[in-house]
């Protein structure tokens, strides 16, 4: 289970061009991928309060 929390981290560290893994179990994990609601802004990332009000890729 991803807690918002780790999500946050996951995603500061992808838009960062840095390597995160989800550890899934203890013998496998998966690259992070960026939450699909996320805003982003150079590093700077927001979640909007109603994930349907973020603007389509």
């Amino acid at each position: 289970m991803q807690t918002p929390e780790f999500a946050d981290a996951g995603d500061a560290l992808v838009v960062r061009r840095v390597k995160a893994l989800d550890i899934m179990t203890e013998k496998s994990a998966k690259p992070h991928t960026l939450t699909s609601f996320a805003v982003v802004d150079g590093t700077n990332i927001t979640y909007p309060v109603d994930p349907d009000d973020s603007p389509s890729s």
